[in-house]
C-alpha cells in the first residue's frame, strides 16, 4: 500500500465552501463518477512527498507536529479542513493564498542544486523517512526532482492565479 500525496489548487471560493462543508472537498477528490477526467487543478506528488519535505526543510514530513514557515507547508499545510474528516491518510490540510503566495517566493528561487544539497541518504534513512528507497543514491534523487519540477510549477500557478492550495494523502 502506498501513501500519495495530492495537492489541489482551488479559489478562495472554492477553500471558503469546503471550510463550511468538506463533504463538497470529499466530492471532489473522490468524484463518484468512474470515467470523472483528471482535474486540471490536481497533481500528485506520488510517493515523493516526504523526501521532498526533507530536501526542503531537513525534516520528515510524516513525522512534523507543525508546519511553521514557507517551506515547511509545501507538503503539510498550515490550516486544516476538518479535523473529523479522513481523505484516506488523515484530514487535509490547506494554505490560504497569501501563504501560496509566499512558498511559491520561496519556491521560485530553489534549484536542482539546493535540492540535491539536502539530500542526505544516510540521514533519511535514520529519520524511517517513506518511501525508504534512499540507499538507492542517485536514483532516489532523480526520482523527487521529478516531482519537485512539477510541484514548482504548480505553487507558482497558483500563486499567479491568486490560488490556495489543499493537500491530502491518500
Amino acid at each position: 500500500m502506498s501513501i500519495i500525496c495530492n495537492l489541489l489548487r482551488v479559489s478562495n471560493t472554492e477553500l471558503q465552501s469546503y471550510l463550511a462543508d468538506s463533504e463538497l472537498l470529499q466530492k471532489r477528490a473522490y468524484p463518484d463518477e468512474v470515467d470523472a477526467p483528471d482535474d486540471p487543478n490536481h497533481i500528485d506528488l506520488e510517493k515523493a512527498w516526504d523526501g521532498i519535505y526533507f530536501c526542503l526543510t531537513g525534516f520528515c514530513a510524516a513525522k512534523s507536529d507543525e508546519a511553521t514557515s514557507p517551506q515547511g507547508w509545501v507538503i503539510v499545510g498550515p490550516g486544516i479542513i476538518d479535523k473529523d474528516q479522513d481523505l484516506g491518510y488523515g484530514y487535509a490540510m490547506y494554505a490560504d493564498s497569501d501563504q501560496v503566495k509566499q512558498m511559491a517566493a520561496y519556491l521560485a528561487n530553489i534549484s536542482d542544486a539546493e535540492m540535491s544539497a539536502g539530500f542526505d541518504a544516510e540521514k533519511m534513512n535514520a529519520a524511517d523517512l517513506y518511501p525508504e528507497i534512499w540507499d538507492e543514491g542517485a536514483e532516489a534523487l532523480y526520482y523527487l526532482l521529478h516531482f519537485f519540477h512539477p510541484m514548482k510549477d504548480f505553487y507558482l500557478k497558483a500563486a499567479a492565479n491568486h490560488e490556495a492550495v489543499i493537500t491530502y494523502f491518500n
